[in-house]
């Protein structure tokens, strides 16, 4: 269960960001995970819920939003995926350039 330990750096990463912000808490956060990560959106919600307990975290809304895998293979196609095991829907080969779906970012935070 790697959501527990994505979601202890996502909140020490969040306390340091209040605490060099002059922030007493966050109130709100918006958080991007690629669908790649193999991230179970429920599970990091709750186990970010828990670690952040007691923390200037504790409370905050939190909006978790699924970045789509798409991958650019080197026939042309462009094509979703939603794990790293794919074929071209255009040529049928493996791989290919991952554009987007392995994000696990802090794209907004607010508090007071």
């Amino acid at each position: 269960m790697h959501e527990l330990s994505l979601a202890q750096n996502v909140v020490e990463i969040l306390c340091e960001e209040a605490t060099t912000h002059g922030l007493t808490r966050i109130t709100s956060y918006r958080l991007a995970v690629g669908e790649l990560r193999a991230v179970v959106p429920e599970m990091l919600r709750t186990c970010l819920k828990i670690v952040g307990r007691g923390t200037a975290v504790d409370g905050a809304a939190m909006d978790l939003q699924v970045v789509p895998g798409r991958i650019h293979c080197s026939c042309g196609e462009m094509f979703d995926v939603s794990e790293l095991l794919f074929l071209c829907p255009g040529c049928g080969r493996p791989g290919g350039e991952i554009i987007s779906g392995q994000e696990l970012m802090l794209v907004e935070i607010e508090g007071d």
